[in-house]
């Protein structure tokens, strides 16, 4: 295999992620706890660990700050993610979800975050201007905390885009102006994401209607754009006008979090050129990053909790994946 392509991502608001398991909940009674964990949490830092389990080596950048901040640079370290966040003087937020039972439903609690002080938000886009080299990617996730205004991330993306660092965007903090400024190399959302995103009342809940809505928006951005649609797969579409879609396989689905963000990693390990195997060396990019995605994703959705799969599940996961059609 040749060697890869770096890949950074940028999680502008991390946090750690606390998961409770229980078999019921009941809002009106005391609920007691089966289990627990924790894990470093955020979009992109969900994506830098996926891309370690394949050994991709993600650098995790973002802001740290805390007691909360010191256990998240650890639980990093323990998972082979490459520490590159800045320090600031709030406190690393810590969110919680609730794991009911084995159906897979689950509750999300999220805190808004620290504030960002323009030092502080300097610091870590100079860090990225002075590591980010023409033809790296950056993966830029999630949620913008208080305090990092979206003019100078805009501004930031754009000036890294112009010399030639390839964006990927999985936020919702990002309008099609801002997007249109930066040129992306590559947008994935959720269905429901794209939907708030183009401010459509009506759902695109056919294939079909979200197919073309993706490559209106990669059209007009000149980025690759996929679009998760929970048990029916995933579809892509190409500034070119091309469009592609892949059905998931079945899968009995234990948790949903952060199942997203490893099939962005999956996406981003094909870019960055790791193959599941020989066989695949000769595929298509694309048709080949959207399979691996959905694999990963599937892989993840098998678990409870927010914990990335292993190798061996991702590559049983792939095998079980078909390839993508074109529509």
């Amino acid at each position: 295999m040749p060697a890869l392509v770096p890949v950074f991502t940028l999680t502008p608001n991390p946090s750690l992620d606390e998961t409770w398991r229980l078999e019921t909940f009941h809002e009106d009674r005391i609920n007691r706890v089966d289990g627990e964990r924790l894990d470093p949490g955020g979009k992109g830092i969900n994506v830098s660990r996926l891309l370690r389990v394949l050994e991709v080596d993600a650098p995790a950048v973002g802001f740290a700050g805390g007691e909360n901040g010191r256990t998240l640079r650890k639980r990093l370290a323990a998972e082979g993610v490459t520490d590159a966040m800045t320090d600031i003087a709030g406190e690393t937020r810590r969110n919680l979800t609730l794991q009911i039972g084995r159906t897979g439903r689950t509750i999300k609690i999220n805190h808004p975050g620290p504030e960002i002080l323009p030092v502080e938000f300097n610091r870590m886009a100079n860090q990225l201007e002075t590591t980010l080299t023409s033809g790296s990617y950056l993966a830029v996730c999630g949620s913008v905390p208080p305090g990092m205004g979206r003019a100078e991330t805009v501004g930031l993306l754009a000036r890294l885009s112009a010399r030639g660092v390839r964006i990927c965007v999985d936020s919702e903090m990002l309008d099609l102006d801002n997007l249109t400024t930066i040129r992306p190399c590559l947008v994935k959302w959720n269905q429901l994401e794209l939907e708030a995103f183009l401010g459509q009342a009506t759902s695109l809940s056919l294939r079909s209607d979200c197919a073309s809505a993706a490559r209106s928006v990669a059209r007009r951005t000149g980025a690759i754009v996929v679009v998760t649609r929970g048990e029916d797969g995933a579809v892509a579409a190409t500034p070119e006008g091309g469009q592609m879609a892949l059905s998931a396989p079945q899968v009995e689905v234990r948790s949903t979090v952060g199942a997203g963000d490893a099939m962005l990693g999956g996406i981003l390990a094909v870019f960055a050129g790791w193959r599941p195997d020989r066989e695949s060396e000769e595929d298509d990019l694309l048709p080949l990053a959207l399979r691996t995605g959905v694999a990963c994703g599937a892989a993840k959705s098998a678990l409870t909790g927010t914990g990335m799969p292993t190798r061996d599940a991702i590559l049983t996961w792939y095998n079980k994946t078909g390839r993508p059609i074109p529509l």
